[in-house]
């Protein structure tokens, strides 16, 4: 992946030169509105991996939110970066393994992909079906990254008002 290219970040992308996973887990430098410290913000997070045309991708989906959200953006700026670390052990990542091409994630492959979106709702349901969404999207998403690096979008999914997305990669340690 070209550096220059990944180096493009806006809000709800990562700083993904010093983004990286290995073998215990998932570190990540979230570019997100200022967090506040009485309202910080929660994941709901999944592991999407998949295999594409014969090649397995690990992406993974963090949906994320305040703790007291509205659902309004979160901020007034794209390029609002505040740089928010994140740890994750692998089992935090809810897997999609009734999905037709899960693979699991494999911290042995060389990068992933990670999907970063505003979602204030609590419904268990209408998360995992945004998540069975985002997976079916996952090949021209990973498609995208490769050509134009990371990214930020209004996504609408399962008919709802379209939020902040952004997809980035990010290098194994």
């Amino acid at each position: 992946m070209n550096i220059e290219k990944q180096t493009k970040d806006k809000t709800y992308t990562l700083n993904s030169v010093t983004s990286y996973f290995d073998e215990d887990g998932v570190i990540l430098r979230l570019l997100l509105p200022a967090e506040i410290i009485d309202n910080p913000y929660q994941f709901i997070t999944y592991d999407i991996s998949q295999t594409i045309n014969g090649t397995p991708v690990n992406a993974l989906l963090l949906f994320m939110k305040k703790l007291n959200d509205n659902g309004d953006d979160l901020s007034d700026s794209d390029d609002d970066l505040n740089e928010v670390k994140k740890s994750f052990i692998y089992s935090d990542f809810q897997p999609l393994s009734d999905t037709p091409g899960f693979c699991g994630f494999d911290h042995k492959l060389d990068d992933a992909v990670i999907i970063i979106r505003h979602e204030y709702e609590d419904d268990a349901l209408y998360v995992t079906n945004c998540s069975k969404k985002l997976f079916g999207m996952l090949g021209t998403i990973n498609t995208d990254l490769i050509n134009d690096g990371n990214f930020q979008t209004n996504l609408s999914l399962m008919g709802g008002l379209p939020r902040k997305t952004g997809m980035s990669t990010f290098p194994r340690k």
